[in-house]
């Protein structure tokens, strides 16, 4: 099993993390915030990156659409 990870357009990325349950999404968060301060923490860097991170489950007994899913996600900002 592994992740999806696609860009939306110039500045916006999507990571589906497949087979996470609903109640890891803080611990996903906390994982890819302590990546990007690693990062970010790296010597001789003339940039840092920053990220807005939403999140969003897909019900299998409720279905939407990847849009859905996506808009769930901007309105659901955990970081």
């Amino acid at each position: 099993m592994s992740d999806i990870i696609a860009r939306i357009d110039d500045n916006r990325f999507a990571a589906i993390a497949i087979g996470a349950q609903k109640s890891n999404a803080d611990i996903l968060v906390v994982r890819f915030k302590s990546r990007l301060g690693l990062f970010n923490s790296k010597k001789n860097r003339k940039y840092s990156l920053k990220a807005f991170v939403g999140s969003a489950y897909y019900n299998p007994n409720i279905p939407c659409s990847i849009d859905e899913l996506l808009t769930q996600a901007s309105q659901n900002r955990v970081m």
